[in-house]
C-alpha cells in the first residue's frame, strides 16, 4: 500500500472554532490530498484511512492531472474510541483536476456542509432534515443497489425466460425503491 502513495497532505480542518458553524453529530471534517505514484489498491488505501481516523475526512487523491474524491459516513466504534466504523462510502469516478463541479459549501452547520458534499459526489440535491436521518436514507439506498447490481448479473447468466421475467420484475421493484428514498 505504501507503495502506492507519494505524499498525504493534511488541507483543511472544518470544525466550530475553524469556521464558526455549530456542530451537531460531526464535530470536525478534515481534507486530505494523497497523491498517488500509481492508481492500485485505492479501495484498501481508502478504507484504512477512513477506519483509522475517527473524523469525517474527504480525501483527495491525485494521480498526475486527475483526482478522484471520496468520503465515507461513518460513527465512532463503541469498543475502540480511536478508530470509526465505516456506514457507507461515496467516491467519484477519476476526472482531470481542473474541471471537478464540487465544493464544499460553508452554510448553516459542519454537518451540513458534510452532507451537501455527499450529495453533490452523489449527484443529488440536500433534502435531508439531519445527518442521521441522511445516514439511514443512504445506507439503504446502497444497499438497494447492490441488490441491483446482483440481480443484474444474475439475470445476464440466467437462461430460462420465465426466470428471467421474474428477476426483471424483481429488478424494477427495486429501482422503484430506490427512486421513492431519493424522491422523499
Amino acid at each position: 500500500m505504501s507503495d502506492n502513495i507519494q505524499r498525504i497532505s493534511w488541507t483543511h480542518k472544518l470544525a466550530t472554532a475553524t469556521t464558526n458553524l455549530p456542530s451537531e453529530t460531526i464535530e470536525e471534517l478534515q481534507v486530505f490530498l494523497i497523491e498517488l505514484k500509481r492508481k492500485d489498491d485505492l479501495k484498501s488505501i481508502l478504507t484504512i484511512i477512513q477506519k483509522a481516523i475517527p473524523y469525517h475526512i474527504i480525501v483527495v487523491l491525485k494521480y498526475d492531472i486527475e483526482i478522484l474524491i471520496s468520503t465515507a459516513a461513518k460513527h465512532i466504534n463503541p469498543n475502540d474510541k480511536d478508530s470509526a466504523v465505516i456506514d457507507f462510502t461515496v467516491n467519484t469516478s477519476w476526472m482531470p483536476l481542473e474541471n471537478h463541479p464540487f465544493q464544499v459549501n460553508l452554510n448553516r452547520s459542519i454537518d451540513w456542509v458534510f452532507v451537501d458534499f455527499c450529495g453533490q459526489l452523489l449527484g443529488r440535491t440536500n433534502h435531508y432534515k439531519n445527518y442521521a436521518e441522511f445516514v439511514e436514507k443512504e445506507s439503504e439506498i446502497q444497499t438497494l443497489e447492490i441488490k441491483i447490481k446482483q440481480l443484474e448479473k444474475q439475470m445476464k447468466r440466467e437462461r430460462q425466460f420465465n426466470r428471467k421475467v421474474a428477476l426483471n420484475v424483481e429488478l424494477n421493484h427495486l429501482k422503484k425503491e430506490i427512486q421513492s428514498f431519493i424522491n422523499s
